[in-house]
Protein backbone atom coordinates (compact mmCIF):
# COMPACT_ATOMS: atom_id res chain seq x y z
CA UNK A 1 0.00 0.00 0.00
CA UNK A 2 2.58 2.24 0.75
CA UNK A 3 4.21 2.25 -2.98
CA UNK A 4 0.88 3.04 -4.05
CA UNK A 5 0.72 6.36 -2.06
CA UNK A 6 4.20 7.12 -2.96
CA UNK A 7 3.04 6.93 -6.45
CA UNK A 8 0.10 8.95 -5.99
CA UNK A 9 1.77 11.18 -4.96
CA UNK A 10 4.56 11.52 -7.54
CA UNK A 11 2.37 11.63 -10.35
CA UNK A 12 0.80 14.18 -8.88
CA UNK A 13 4.00 15.99 -8.43
CA UNK A 14 5.60 15.43 -11.50
CA UNK A 15 2.07 16.84 -12.98
CA UNK A 16 2.16 20.00 -11.29
CA UNK A 17 5.38 20.76 -11.93
CA UNK A 18 4.37 21.13 -15.62
CA UNK A 19 1.05 22.99 -14.76
CA UNK A 20 -0.45 19.92 -16.62
CA UNK A 21 -3.98 18.77 -15.97
CA UNK A 22 -5.00 15.58 -15.26
CA UNK A 23 -6.69 15.91 -18.78
CA UNK A 24 -3.44 16.97 -20.57
CA UNK A 25 -1.61 14.34 -18.92
CA UNK A 26 -4.13 11.56 -19.99
CA UNK A 27 -3.84 13.27 -23.23
CA UNK A 28 -0.52 12.51 -23.96
CA UNK A 29 -0.41 8.95 -22.46
CA UNK A 30 -3.93 7.82 -24.05
CA UNK A 31 -5.84 7.57 -21.40
CA UNK A 32 -8.91 9.64 -19.99
CA UNK A 33 -8.73 12.72 -17.24
CA UNK A 34 -10.36 10.23 -14.67
CA UNK A 35 -8.33 7.47 -15.16
CA UNK A 36 -4.84 9.81 -14.08
CA UNK A 37 -7.53 11.13 -11.13
CA UNK A 38 -7.83 7.44 -10.06
CA UNK A 39 -4.01 7.04 -9.97
CA UNK A 40 -3.83 10.25 -8.36
CA UNK A 41 -6.19 9.39 -5.26
CA UNK A 42 -4.79 5.89 -4.62
CA UNK A 43 -8.02 4.80 -6.16
CA UNK A 44 -5.34 2.70 -9.69
CA UNK A 45 -2.33 2.62 -10.90
CA UNK A 46 -1.34 2.97 -14.53
CA UNK A 47 -0.86 -0.73 -16.61
CA UNK A 48 2.22 -1.95 -15.99
CA UNK A 49 2.87 -1.80 -20.05
CA UNK A 50 1.66 2.11 -19.80
CA UNK A 51 5.03 2.51 -17.00
CA UNK A 52 7.45 2.38 -19.70
CA UNK A 53 5.74 5.41 -21.20
CA UNK A 54 5.65 7.26 -18.18
CA UNK A 55 8.51 7.03 -17.05
CA UNK A 56 9.79 8.93 -20.42
CA UNK A 57 7.15 11.65 -20.38
CA UNK A 58 8.55 12.54 -16.98
CA UNK A 59 11.94 12.22 -17.54
CA UNK A 60 12.37 9.79 -14.81
CA UNK A 61 12.82 5.96 -14.13
CA UNK A 62 10.30 3.85 -13.76
CA UNK A 63 11.87 2.60 -9.84
CA UNK A 64 11.67 6.52 -9.29
CA UNK A 65 8.11 6.55 -9.79
CA UNK A 66 7.37 4.39 -7.22
CA UNK A 67 10.76 5.24 -4.79
CA UNK A 68 11.64 8.56 -5.01
CA UNK A 69 12.34 11.45 -7.66
CA UNK A 70 14.77 11.50 -9.82
CA UNK A 71 12.99 13.40 -12.63
CA UNK A 72 14.59 16.39 -14.40
CA UNK A 73 11.30 18.51 -13.82
CA UNK A 74 11.62 22.07 -15.72
CA UNK A 75 11.51 25.09 -13.46
CA UNK A 76 9.29 26.74 -16.02
CA UNK A 77 6.32 24.89 -15.14
CA UNK A 78 5.11 25.44 -18.50
CA UNK A 79 7.83 23.80 -20.04
CA UNK A 80 8.14 20.07 -21.13
CA UNK A 81 12.06 19.57 -21.79
CA UNK A 82 13.24 15.95 -23.10
CA UNK A 83 10.43 14.05 -23.32
CA UNK A 84 9.92 10.73 -25.66
CA UNK A 85 6.58 11.36 -27.63
CA UNK A 86 7.16 8.95 -30.31
CA UNK A 87 4.21 7.24 -31.68
CA UNK A 88 2.00 9.46 -29.56
CA UNK A 89 -1.93 9.96 -29.89
CA UNK A 90 -2.95 13.89 -28.23
CA UNK A 91 -6.50 14.04 -29.14
CA UNK A 92 -9.04 17.17 -27.69
CA UNK A 93 -5.94 18.27 -25.56
CA UNK A 94 -5.14 21.65 -24.76
CA UNK A 95 -1.68 22.51 -24.71
CA UNK A 96 -2.13 26.55 -24.93
CA UNK A 97 1.10 28.86 -23.72
CA UNK A 98 3.33 24.91 -23.46
CA UNK A 99 6.61 25.21 -24.74
CA UNK A 100 8.29 22.14 -25.82
CA UNK A 101 12.20 21.73 -26.03
CA UNK A 102 13.81 18.76 -27.47
CA UNK A 103 11.08 16.28 -27.46
CA UNK A 104 10.95 13.67 -29.79
CA UNK A 105 7.37 13.69 -31.51
CA UNK A 106 8.34 11.22 -34.51
CA UNK A 107 5.20 9.66 -35.82
CA UNK A 108 2.90 11.42 -33.55
CA UNK A 109 -0.92 12.62 -34.23
CA UNK A 110 -2.00 15.43 -32.59
CA UNK A 111 -5.60 16.37 -33.18
CA UNK A 112 -8.79 18.27 -32.38
CA UNK A 113 -6.46 20.42 -29.75
CA UNK A 114 -5.30 23.73 -28.84
CA UNK A 115 -2.31 24.93 -29.68
CA UNK A 116 -2.77 28.56 -29.67
CA UNK A 117 0.76 29.69 -28.17
CA UNK A 118 2.45 26.94 -28.14
CA UNK A 119 6.18 26.95 -28.94
CA UNK A 120 8.00 23.71 -30.09
CA UNK A 121 11.96 24.02 -30.40
CA UNK A 122 14.49 21.48 -31.49
CA UNK A 123 11.82 18.60 -31.69
CA UNK A 124 12.08 15.62 -33.67
CA UNK A 125 8.61 14.90 -35.77
CA UNK A 126 9.50 13.07 -38.47
CA UNK A 127 5.89 11.44 -39.96
CA UNK A 128 4.17 13.54 -37.43
CA UNK A 129 0.68 13.75 -38.06
CA UNK A 130 -1.35 17.31 -37.37
CA UNK A 131 -5.13 17.95 -37.96
CA UNK A 132 -7.87 19.83 -36.92
CA UNK A 133 -6.15 22.29 -34.91
CA UNK A 134 -5.96 25.63 -33.41
CA UNK A 135 -3.12 26.75 -34.14
CA UNK A 136 -3.36 30.57 -33.28
CA UNK A 137 0.60 32.25 -32.68
CA UNK A 138 2.08 28.55 -32.79
CA UNK A 139 5.61 28.80 -33.21
CA UNK A 140 8.04 26.27 -34.32
CA UNK A 141 12.04 26.68 -34.81
CA UNK A 142 15.15 24.00 -35.39
CA UNK A 143 12.56 20.93 -35.75
CA UNK A 144 12.93 17.81 -38.57
CA UNK A 145 9.76 17.47 -39.87
CA UNK A 146 10.42 14.96 -42.72
CA UNK A 147 7.48 13.65 -44.11
CA UNK A 148 4.85 15.17 -41.80
CA UNK A 149 1.36 15.86 -42.86
CA UNK A 150 -0.76 18.75 -41.70
CA UNK A 151 -4.06 19.20 -42.55
CA UNK A 152 -7.28 20.71 -41.94
CA UNK A 153 -5.91 23.46 -39.81
CA UNK A 154 -7.30 26.94 -39.74
CA UNK A 155 -8.90 29.74 -37.78
CA UNK A 156 -5.44 31.49 -36.43
CA UNK A 157 -5.41 35.35 -36.03
CA UNK A 158 -1.69 35.25 -34.80
CA UNK A 159 0.76 34.20 -37.17
CA UNK A 160 2.17 31.15 -37.47
CA UNK A 161 6.11 30.87 -37.65
CA UNK A 162 8.15 27.74 -38.84
CA UNK A 163 12.14 28.67 -38.76
CA UNK A 164 14.91 26.72 -39.84
CA UNK A 165 12.64 23.30 -39.91
CA UNK A 166 13.38 20.69 -42.68
CA UNK A 167 9.53 19.89 -44.16
CA UNK A 168 11.37 17.66 -46.49
CA UNK A 169 8.51 15.57 -48.26
CA UNK A 170 6.20 16.67 -45.87
CA UNK A 171 2.35 17.31 -46.96
CA UNK A 172 0.02 20.59 -46.13
CA UNK A 173 -3.29 19.61 -47.07
CA UNK A 174 -6.22 22.40 -46.71
CA UNK A 175 -4.88 24.41 -44.26
CA UNK A 176 -5.20 28.24 -43.65
CA UNK A 177 -1.96 29.38 -42.87
CA UNK A 178 -2.36 33.21 -43.86
CA UNK A 179 0.28 35.44 -42.22
CA UNK A 180 2.70 32.12 -41.21
CA UNK A 181 6.12 32.56 -42.18
CA UNK A 182 8.46 29.93 -43.06
CA UNK A 183 12.18 31.18 -43.42
CA UNK A 184 15.03 29.45 -43.77
CA UNK A 185 13.28 26.11 -44.02
CA UNK A 186 14.04 23.01 -46.45
CA UNK A 187 11.03 22.58 -48.54
CA UNK A 188 12.28 20.06 -50.36
CA UNK A 189 9.42 18.15 -52.41
CA UNK A 190 6.85 19.96 -49.66
CA UNK A 191 3.35 19.71 -51.06
CA UNK A 192 1.05 22.43 -50.69
CA UNK A 193 -2.47 21.94 -51.43
CA UNK A 194 -5.97 23.66 -50.78
CA UNK A 195 -4.65 26.15 -48.92
CA UNK A 196 -3.96 29.42 -48.21
CA UNK A 197 -0.61 31.27 -47.55
CA UNK A 198 -2.17 34.61 -48.13
CA UNK A 199 0.34 37.22 -46.93
CA UNK A 200 2.58 34.91 -45.69
CA UNK A 201 6.51 34.21 -45.78
CA UNK A 202 7.82 31.74 -47.85
CA UNK A 203 12.23 31.86 -47.99
CA UNK A 204 14.03 29.26 -49.37
CA UNK A 205 17.37 29.99 -50.14
CA UNK A 206 18.67 26.76 -51.48
CA UNK A 207 17.46 24.80 -54.13
CA UNK A 208 16.18 20.96 -54.08
CA UNK A 209 13.33 18.87 -54.83
CA UNK A 210 10.69 20.37 -56.48
CA UNK A 211 8.05 22.19 -54.11
CA UNK A 212 4.47 21.67 -54.73
CA UNK A 213 1.70 23.69 -54.66
CA UNK A 214 -2.03 22.82 -56.05
CA UNK A 215 -4.62 25.61 -55.26
CA UNK A 216 -3.15 27.97 -52.68
CA UNK A 217 -4.23 31.28 -52.28
CA UNK A 218 -0.94 33.53 -52.42
CA UNK A 219 -2.99 37.18 -52.30
CA UNK A 220 -0.51 39.81 -50.77
CA UNK A 221 2.43 36.95 -50.18
CA UNK A 222 6.38 37.47 -50.40
CA UNK A 223 9.13 35.56 -51.34
CA UNK A 224 12.00 36.63 -50.46
CA UNK A 225 15.81 34.97 -51.64
CA UNK A 226 14.41 32.19 -53.20
CA UNK A 227 15.41 29.87 -55.57
CA UNK A 228 12.09 29.75 -58.17
CA UNK A 229 14.34 27.44 -61.07
CA UNK A 230 11.09 25.09 -61.90
CA UNK A 231 8.23 26.31 -60.35
CA UNK A 232 4.86 25.79 -61.54
CA UNK A 233 1.91 28.32 -60.26
CA UNK A 234 -1.64 26.71 -61.26
CA UNK A 235 -5.02 28.29 -60.53
CA UNK A 236 -3.34 30.03 -57.58
CA UNK A 237 -4.94 34.08 -56.17
CA UNK A 238 -1.32 35.79 -56.64
CA UNK A 239 -3.01 39.50 -56.16
CA UNK A 240 -0.28 41.52 -54.97
CA UNK A 241 2.28 39.00 -54.56
CA UNK A 242 5.97 40.03 -55.90
CA UNK A 243 8.97 38.61 -56.21
CA UNK A 244 12.13 41.34 -56.19
CA UNK A 245 9.64 44.35 -56.51
CA UNK A 246 8.09 42.51 -59.89
CA UNK A 247 4.71 41.81 -59.85
CA UNK A 248 4.19 37.78 -60.79
CA UNK A 249 0.71 38.35 -62.57
CA UNK A 250 3.39 40.60 -64.87
CA UNK A 251 6.20 37.77 -64.95
CA UNK A 252 3.29 35.17 -65.84
CA UNK A 253 1.70 36.89 -68.20
CA UNK A 254 5.04 37.49 -69.56
CA UNK A 255 5.79 33.59 -69.11
CA UNK A 256 2.18 32.99 -71.36
CA UNK A 257 3.17 35.58 -74.29
CA UNK A 258 6.85 34.15 -74.21
CA UNK A 259 5.23 30.34 -74.33
CA UNK A 260 2.62 31.70 -77.04
CA UNK A 261 5.50 32.83 -79.38
CA UNK A 262 7.40 29.75 -78.91
CA UNK A 263 4.54 27.66 -79.78
CA UNK A 264 3.71 29.19 -82.69
CA UNK A 265 7.19 28.46 -83.63
CA UNK A 266 6.31 24.57 -83.10
CA UNK A 267 5.90 22.80 -86.21
CA UNK A 268 4.43 19.18 -86.01
CA UNK A 269 5.16 17.19 -89.15
CA UNK A 270 5.59 13.55 -90.64
CA UNK A 271 9.25 11.98 -89.11
CA UNK A 272 11.70 11.16 -91.90
CA UNK A 273 14.89 9.59 -93.11
CA UNK A 274 16.79 12.93 -91.77
CA UNK A 275 15.13 13.14 -88.31
CA UNK A 276 16.72 10.19 -86.84
CA UNK A 277 19.75 10.84 -85.47
CA UNK A 278 17.88 13.93 -83.02
CA UNK A 279 14.71 11.37 -81.71
CA UNK A 280 17.19 8.80 -81.10
CA UNK A 281 18.74 11.17 -78.55
CA UNK A 282 15.78 12.53 -77.39
CA UNK A 283 14.99 8.40 -76.58
CA UNK A 284 17.93 8.29 -74.89
CA UNK A 285 17.00 11.32 -72.48
CA UNK A 286 14.18 9.98 -71.91
CA UNK A 287 15.99 6.48 -70.58
CA UNK A 288 18.22 9.16 -68.65
CA UNK A 289 15.56 10.99 -66.89
CA UNK A 290 14.77 7.63 -64.89
CA UNK A 291 10.96 8.34 -64.91
CA UNK A 292 10.00 5.22 -67.03
CA UNK A 293 10.30 1.24 -65.80
CA UNK A 294 11.95 -0.89 -68.32
CA UNK A 295 12.48 1.59 -70.55
CA UNK A 296 15.36 1.23 -73.45
CA UNK A 297 16.40 3.82 -75.66
CA UNK A 298 15.33 3.35 -79.49
CA UNK A 299 18.40 3.03 -82.53
CA UNK A 300 18.28 4.50 -85.28
CA UNK A 301 17.41 1.33 -87.28
CA UNK A 302 14.49 0.62 -84.87
CA UNK A 303 12.97 4.07 -85.57
CA UNK A 304 13.64 3.90 -89.45
CA UNK A 305 10.55 1.01 -89.16
CA UNK A 306 8.22 3.40 -87.79
CA UNK A 307 8.45 5.60 -90.40
CA UNK A 308 5.24 6.21 -92.63
CA UNK A 309 1.73 7.83 -91.30
CA UNK A 310 2.28 7.16 -87.32
CA UNK A 311 5.96 9.10 -86.66
CA UNK A 312 5.25 12.22 -85.85
CA UNK A 313 8.23 15.03 -84.79
CA UNK A 314 7.62 17.81 -83.06
CA UNK A 315 10.22 20.50 -84.83
CA UNK A 316 11.14 24.26 -83.47
CA UNK A 317 14.37 26.47 -84.93
CA UNK A 318 15.14 23.47 -86.70
CA UNK A 319 15.63 20.93 -84.08
CA UNK A 320 13.55 18.24 -83.43
CA UNK A 321 12.59 18.82 -79.61
CA UNK A 322 9.56 16.01 -79.24
CA UNK A 323 8.02 12.86 -80.92
CA UNK A 324 5.60 10.24 -81.48
CA UNK A 325 4.80 6.74 -82.94
CA UNK A 326 1.86 4.42 -83.11
CA UNK A 327 0.97 1.01 -84.54
CA UNK A 328 -2.48 -0.23 -85.26
CA UNK A 329 -3.14 -3.61 -84.59
CA UNK A 330 -6.33 -5.60 -85.42
CA UNK A 331 -7.94 -7.18 -82.48
CA UNK A 332 -7.89 -10.07 -81.03
CA UNK A 333 -11.05 -10.19 -78.79
CA UNK A 334 -9.83 -7.25 -75.84
CA UNK A 335 -12.21 -6.52 -73.34
CA UNK A 336 -12.95 -2.92 -74.88
CA UNK A 337 -12.14 -3.23 -78.31
CA UNK A 338 -14.17 -6.18 -80.66
CA UNK A 339 -12.57 -8.99 -81.83
CA UNK A 340 -11.56 -8.21 -85.44
CA UNK A 341 -11.55 -4.33 -85.39
CA UNK A 342 -8.66 -2.08 -86.13
CA UNK A 343 -7.06 -0.05 -83.53
CA UNK A 344 -4.30 2.60 -82.81
CA UNK A 345 -1.83 1.89 -80.38
CA UNK A 346 -0.07 5.17 -78.76
CA UNK A 347 3.57 3.54 -78.42
CA UNK A 348 5.45 6.81 -77.44
CA UNK A 349 5.33 10.58 -76.60
CA UNK A 350 8.38 12.45 -75.94
CA UNK A 351 9.08 16.01 -74.96
CA UNK A 352 12.15 17.56 -74.21
CA UNK A 353 11.99 18.82 -70.83
CA UNK A 354 12.83 22.36 -72.08
CA UNK A 355 9.97 22.33 -74.32
CA UNK A 356 7.38 21.02 -71.40
CA UNK A 357 4.45 22.01 -70.23
CA UNK A 358 3.59 23.75 -73.92
CA UNK A 359 0.61 21.72 -74.81
CA UNK A 360 3.20 20.05 -77.72
CA UNK A 361 2.75 16.70 -76.14
CA UNK A 362 -1.05 17.31 -76.82
CA UNK A 363 -0.56 18.46 -80.40
CA UNK A 364 1.61 15.29 -81.20
CA UNK A 365 -1.09 13.19 -79.84
CA UNK A 366 -3.71 15.22 -81.66
CA UNK A 367 -2.04 14.92 -84.67
CA UNK A 368 -1.45 10.85 -84.53
CA UNK A 369 -5.90 10.17 -83.47
CA UNK A 370 -5.98 12.70 -86.58
CA UNK A 371 -4.20 10.59 -88.90
CA UNK A 372 -5.80 7.53 -87.40
CA UNK A 373 -9.03 8.86 -87.80
CA UNK A 374 -8.55 9.94 -91.67
CA UNK A 375 -7.37 6.36 -92.22
CA UNK A 376 -10.81 5.15 -90.52
CA UNK A 377 -9.86 4.04 -87.11
CA UNK A 378 -11.47 5.12 -84.29
CA UNK A 379 -10.68 3.29 -80.96
CA UNK A 380 -7.58 3.87 -79.43
CA UNK A 381 -5.28 2.48 -76.56
CA UNK A 382 -2.21 3.45 -74.79
CA UNK A 383 -0.24 1.93 -72.20
CA UNK A 384 2.35 3.17 -69.95
CA UNK A 385 4.76 2.30 -67.37
CA UNK A 386 5.70 5.77 -66.04
CA UNK A 387 6.22 6.53 -62.34
CA UNK A 388 4.01 9.78 -62.91
CA UNK A 389 0.96 7.46 -63.35
CA UNK A 390 -0.97 10.51 -61.90
CA UNK A 391 0.09 12.74 -64.67
CA UNK A 392 -0.39 10.66 -67.47
CA UNK A 393 -3.94 9.93 -66.52
CA UNK A 394 -4.93 13.21 -66.26
CA UNK A 395 -2.69 13.71 -69.92
CA UNK A 396 -4.82 10.97 -71.86
CA UNK A 397 -8.07 11.80 -70.27
CA UNK A 398 -8.54 15.43 -71.66
CA UNK A 399 -8.18 13.08 -75.35
CA UNK A 400 -10.87 11.11 -74.67
CA UNK A 401 -9.56 8.17 -73.24
CA UNK A 402 -10.82 6.12 -69.74
CA UNK A 403 -9.36 3.82 -67.76
CA UNK A 404 -9.28 0.00 -68.80
CA UNK A 405 -7.33 -1.71 -66.06
CA UNK A 406 -4.93 -0.49 -63.61
CA UNK A 407 -2.37 -3.15 -62.24
CA UNK A 408 0.23 -2.06 -59.46
CA UNK A 409 2.97 -3.32 -57.23
CA UNK A 410 4.65 -2.83 -53.70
Amino acid sequence: MAEEIKFQERIKELRSERNMTQQQLGDLLGVTGQAVSKWETGLATPDIMLLPKVAKLFGCTIDSLFFGSDGTGSDDCKTMTRLDLAETKIENSNLRGVVMRDVVMDGAEIFDSRLNGMRIHHGGMANLSMRHLDLDGLSIGFSQMNGAIIHDLGGHTIPIRFAENDFKGSTIDRCDLAYAELTNCNLSGLRIIGSTLRDSWLLQPDTYDPLHMEDVDLHDSLITGSNLSGLRIVDCEIDGMTINGVSVKQLIDDKIQEDKRRISMVTVRKANETDLVQVAKLSELWVSENITYGLGANSEQLLRTYIGDYFWVAEADSQVIGYITGTVHVSNGLAVIEKGEHYLEVDEVYVHPAYRNENIGHMLVDRLLQTAEENRITRSIVYSATKQWQNIIGFYEKHGFTMWFVQMYR
